[in-house]
């Protein structure tokens, strides 16, 4: 997938693979959603509600998870720095 994110590839069983590098990661469930919402441009406070829902969290875990989140893509070089989202 191409959405101005890095070209990746996300399967349901969360195997990623980085077609720019060739390295491939694995993640939980909910790694896969995130990436996927964000793949598919879900915007952020919708990410958020959804997982809030899911697993009974308020909003100021659900924020501070998500952060840690993007900061672990970012730090994998599987987001740019300009394409992480901020929880405004």
């Amino acid at each position: 997938m191409d959405n101005g994110y890095r070209k990746l590839y996300v399967n349901n069983n969360g195997f990623v693979f980085d077609y720019q590098t060739g390295l491939t990661y694995h993640l939980n469930s909910t790694g896969t959603f995130v990436l996927r919402q964000l793949l598919e441009k879900t915007p952020l406070a919708e990410i958020r509600r959804t997982l809030q829902d899911e697993y009974h969290l308020d909003s100021r875990t659900a924020i501070s998870d998500l952060d840690d989140f993007f900061q672990q893509l970012s730090s994998l070089n599987l987001l740019k720095p300009e394409e992480v989202p901020t929880n405004d």
